[in-house]
Protein backbone atom coordinates (compact mmCIF):
# COMPACT_ATOMS: atom_id res chain seq x y z
CA UNK A 1 0.00 0.00 0.00
CA UNK A 2 1.13 3.52 -0.75
CA UNK A 3 0.11 6.50 1.35
CA UNK A 4 0.67 9.98 -0.04
CA UNK A 5 -0.21 12.76 2.35
CA UNK A 6 2.67 15.15 1.68
CA UNK A 7 2.51 15.35 -2.10
CA UNK A 8 5.19 12.72 -2.71
CA UNK A 9 4.17 9.79 -4.85
CA UNK A 10 5.57 6.33 -4.33
CA UNK A 11 5.17 3.78 -7.10
CA UNK A 12 3.85 0.45 -5.93
CA UNK A 13 5.19 -2.71 -7.57
CA UNK A 14 1.72 -4.28 -7.43
CA UNK A 15 -0.71 -2.43 -9.73
CA UNK A 16 -3.70 -3.69 -7.70
CA UNK A 17 -2.30 -2.51 -4.37
CA UNK A 18 -4.27 0.19 -2.59
CA UNK A 19 -2.94 3.69 -3.00
CA UNK A 20 -4.29 6.40 -0.72
CA UNK A 21 -3.81 10.12 -1.09
CA UNK A 22 -5.06 12.25 1.79
CA UNK A 23 -4.91 16.03 1.42
CA UNK A 24 -6.62 19.18 2.61
CA UNK A 25 -8.05 21.56 0.02
CA UNK A 26 -9.37 24.60 1.88
CA UNK A 27 -12.20 23.47 4.14
CA UNK A 28 -12.45 20.11 2.38
CA UNK A 29 -10.31 17.09 3.17
CA UNK A 30 -10.12 14.58 0.31
CA UNK A 31 -9.11 10.95 0.78
CA UNK A 32 -8.54 9.49 -2.67
CA UNK A 33 -8.46 5.70 -2.91
CA UNK A 34 -7.04 3.84 -5.91
CA UNK A 35 -6.51 0.13 -6.51
CA UNK A 36 -8.12 -2.54 -4.32
CA UNK A 37 -9.79 -2.02 -0.94
CA UNK A 38 -9.86 -5.36 0.85
CA UNK A 39 -9.21 -7.02 4.19
CA UNK A 40 -5.46 -6.38 3.99
CA UNK A 41 -5.81 -2.61 3.41
CA UNK A 42 -9.02 -1.66 5.24
CA UNK A 43 -7.27 -0.92 8.55
CA UNK A 44 -5.08 1.76 6.93
CA UNK A 45 -8.11 3.47 5.41
CA UNK A 46 -10.00 3.26 8.70
CA UNK A 47 -7.07 4.83 10.55
CA UNK A 48 -6.92 7.70 8.06
CA UNK A 49 -10.68 8.27 8.23
CA UNK A 50 -10.51 8.49 12.03
CA UNK A 51 -7.58 10.91 11.86
CA UNK A 52 -9.35 13.17 9.40
CA UNK A 53 -12.65 13.00 11.32
CA UNK A 54 -10.87 14.66 14.23
CA UNK A 55 -9.75 17.56 12.03
CA UNK A 56 -11.66 20.80 11.56
CA UNK A 57 -12.48 20.11 7.89
CA UNK A 58 -16.03 21.14 6.96
CA UNK A 59 -16.32 18.37 4.38
CA UNK A 60 -14.59 15.00 4.27
CA UNK A 61 -14.78 13.50 0.80
CA UNK A 62 -13.72 9.92 0.09
CA UNK A 63 -13.03 9.67 -3.63
CA UNK A 64 -13.79 6.13 -4.88
CA UNK A 65 -13.42 6.88 -8.61
CA UNK A 66 -10.01 5.17 -8.92
CA UNK A 67 -10.88 2.06 -6.91
CA UNK A 68 -10.82 -1.04 -9.10
CA UNK A 69 -12.14 -3.46 -6.50
CA UNK A 70 -13.85 -3.36 -3.11
CA UNK A 71 -14.71 -6.41 -1.05
CA UNK A 72 -17.18 -6.75 1.81
CA UNK A 73 -14.64 -5.57 4.39
CA UNK A 74 -14.22 -2.30 2.49
CA UNK A 75 -17.99 -1.92 2.14
CA UNK A 76 -18.42 -2.48 5.88
CA UNK A 77 -15.70 0.07 6.61
CA UNK A 78 -17.43 2.71 4.49
CA UNK A 79 -20.88 2.01 5.94
CA UNK A 80 -19.46 2.20 9.48
CA UNK A 81 -17.65 5.46 8.69
CA UNK A 82 -20.92 6.95 7.41
CA UNK A 83 -22.80 5.72 10.47
CA UNK A 84 -20.34 7.18 12.96
CA UNK A 85 -20.10 10.52 11.16
CA UNK A 86 -23.85 11.07 10.74
CA UNK A 87 -23.87 13.50 13.67
CA UNK A 88 -21.43 15.81 11.91
CA UNK A 89 -22.91 15.27 8.40
CA UNK A 90 -19.51 16.06 6.85
CA UNK A 91 -18.69 12.77 5.14
CA UNK A 92 -19.46 12.23 1.45
CA UNK A 93 -18.37 9.57 -1.01
CA UNK A 94 -17.60 10.26 -4.65
CA UNK A 95 -19.18 7.44 -6.68
CA UNK A 96 -16.79 4.80 -7.92
CA UNK A 97 -16.71 2.72 -11.06
CA UNK A 98 -19.71 0.61 -12.01
CA UNK A 99 -18.05 -2.48 -10.47
CA UNK A 100 -17.43 -0.67 -7.16
CA UNK A 101 -20.95 0.76 -7.05
CA UNK A 102 -22.31 -2.70 -7.80
CA UNK A 103 -20.65 -3.99 -4.61
CA UNK A 104 -22.64 -1.43 -2.59
CA UNK A 105 -25.81 -2.45 -4.42
CA UNK A 106 -25.23 -6.17 -3.80
CA UNK A 107 -24.70 -5.47 -0.08
CA UNK A 108 -27.88 -3.35 -0.15
CA UNK A 109 -26.25 -0.32 1.49
CA UNK A 110 -26.48 2.29 -1.28
CA UNK A 111 -29.36 4.04 0.51
CA UNK A 112 -27.27 4.40 3.70
CA UNK A 113 -24.40 6.23 2.04
CA UNK A 114 -24.14 9.85 0.96
CA UNK A 115 -22.86 9.59 -2.61
CA UNK A 116 -21.97 12.54 -4.84
CA UNK A 117 -20.91 12.59 -8.48
CA UNK A 118 -17.83 14.77 -7.99
CA UNK A 119 -15.68 16.30 -5.30
CA UNK A 120 -17.15 19.32 -3.51
CA UNK A 121 -14.28 21.45 -4.87
CA UNK A 122 -15.36 20.48 -8.41
CA UNK A 123 -18.89 21.67 -7.71
CA UNK A 124 -19.88 25.30 -7.12
CA UNK A 125 -22.46 24.30 -4.50
CA UNK A 126 -19.84 22.30 -2.62
CA UNK A 127 -17.49 25.26 -2.59
CA UNK A 128 -20.26 27.50 -1.23
CA UNK A 129 -21.03 24.92 1.48
CA UNK A 130 -17.37 24.65 2.45
CA UNK A 131 -17.04 28.44 2.66
CA UNK A 132 -20.12 28.70 4.86
CA UNK A 133 -18.55 26.43 7.46
CA UNK A 134 -18.40 28.18 10.82
CA UNK A 135 -16.77 27.80 14.20
CA UNK A 136 -19.31 25.07 14.95
CA UNK A 137 -16.92 22.70 13.19
CA UNK A 138 -14.52 22.68 16.13
CA UNK A 139 -17.45 21.87 18.42
CA UNK A 140 -18.38 18.93 16.14
CA UNK A 141 -14.77 17.74 16.17
CA UNK A 142 -14.72 17.77 19.97
CA UNK A 143 -18.06 15.96 20.07
CA UNK A 144 -16.75 13.34 17.64
CA UNK A 145 -13.62 12.81 19.75
CA UNK A 146 -15.72 12.55 22.91
CA UNK A 147 -18.11 10.07 21.29
CA UNK A 148 -15.18 7.94 20.10
CA UNK A 149 -13.67 7.93 23.59
CA UNK A 150 -17.01 6.92 25.15
CA UNK A 151 -17.45 4.09 22.61
CA UNK A 152 -13.96 2.83 23.38
CA UNK A 153 -14.61 2.88 27.13
CA UNK A 154 -17.90 1.04 26.72
CA UNK A 155 -16.33 -1.74 24.68
CA UNK A 156 -13.36 -2.35 26.98
CA UNK A 157 -13.59 -5.44 29.13
CA UNK A 158 -12.82 -4.82 32.75
CA UNK A 159 -11.73 -7.63 35.06
CA UNK A 160 -14.46 -8.64 37.48
CA UNK A 161 -17.28 -6.99 35.51
CA UNK A 162 -19.73 -9.35 33.90
CA UNK A 163 -21.66 -8.08 30.89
Amino acid sequence: MTIDSAGATEVSPDPGALRMRSARDGDTHVIELAGELDLATAADVERELRRVELSDACVIAVDLRKLTFIESTGVRLIVEAQRTSNASNRLVFVRGTRAVQRSFEICDVVHRLRFVDRLPSEDAAGVAHARSCSAATSRRVNQAALAAAVRELRTRRRPGIVR
